[in-house]
């Protein structure tokens, strides 16, 4: 094989130059120097201007958002708390609702009787269970040694009168000289003969049970046993659960009204009688309303 003489490959060296200058060429045409240069000022003032500047705008609405939904949150506790209270107040008007509408039922049965209704308006954390104010008066008719009674019985005595307000004291008070007189209702079966108890005069079945009582006084309160002291002179048979109520006796407040009911019974040492430890109506520490009855 003949060799390459020196000519040729200078030749072939020139050509392979010109080809390669040819390819550069066909790529410049493409991107012209203007263009080159436009895309590396952009790139530029993108970098130093325009991302900065972005980021700045975004940190600032990011933060605007946050303080945003900071406040929105704070704003739903607080919705969310006063819920609380208005569930709160809720549940209250209901009980009032409640204890009114007791009361008036109550009131309904006392037809024959004077019936001034009242609020309570002062109730003394220290002295919560001796006594309570009312927001009536000598002006409303209210008279000392009056009964008051909230929706489910009897609760004191009126014990000082002024113009346009009482004083209530509390049978719950150890004062041994706030007396209520009592009695005690049971049943007992009549003493009759076994054909007449069997059959009345219409050959039916005859009831031979009749309702008795049992005066007593109510002489104070025991706080250890959470229970009214009343005194019998009586040895009547005296059962747990039967109802205490007021007899009337000395005529200032009518007979008949709710007391409470019979817990437990001790007899006397050395004499006759005994003890009856009564348990107050259950809604005595809480009560809004009463009604303060008197003699017409």
């Amino acid at each position: 094989m003949s060799k390459f003489t020196r000519t040729q490959k200078i030749l072939m060296c020139l050509i392979g130059f010109f080809l390669a200058l040819g390819l550069l060429f066909q790529g410049m045409r493409q991107a012209s120097i203007s263009d080159i240069g436009y895309s590396a000022l952009s790139y530029l003032k993108y970098g130093l201007i325009d991302y900065p500047l972005t980021s700045i705008k975004n940190f600032a609405s990011d933060f605007s958002n946050l303080w945003k939904v900071q406040e929105e949150n704070d704003y739903l506790k607080e919705q969310l708390a006063m819920t609380e209270n208005y569930q709160t107040l809720y549940e209250n008007a209901l009980r009032e609702k409640k204890e009114l509408q007791e009361l008036l039922d109550m009131n309904d049965t006392l037809e024959d009787y004077t019936k001034i209704s009242a609020k309570v308006i002062s109730r003394d954390v220290s002295y919560w269970n001796d006594q309570l104010t009312l927001n009536v008066g000598s002006n409303d008719g209210i008279e000392k040694d009056m009964i008051v009674v909230n929706s489910q019985g009897v609760v004191g005595k009126i014990y000082k009168v002024q113009d346009t307000t009482s004083i209530v004291k509390l049978l719950t008070c150890e004062d041994k000289s706030n007396k209520v007189a009592v009695r005690i209702n049971f049943t007992t079966e009549e003493d009759t003969s076994a054909e007449e108890k069997s059959k009345d005069s219409s050959g039916k079945a005859k009831d031979t049970k009749q309702v008795d009582s049992v005066e007593g006084i109510l002489e104070s309160y025991d706080s250890d046993e959470q229970a009214y002291v009343v005194s019998l002179l009586d040895e009547q048979e005296i059962k747990e659960g039967m109802q205490v109520v007021t007899s009337g006796k000395g005529g200032v407040y009518p007979s008949g009204l709710f007391v409470g009911t019979v817990k437990k019974t001790e007899s006397l040492e050395n004499q006759l009688g005994q003890v009856i430890y009564v348990e107050p109506v259950s809604n005595f520490q809480y009560f809004d309303y009463v009604t303060v009855i008197g003699v017409k």
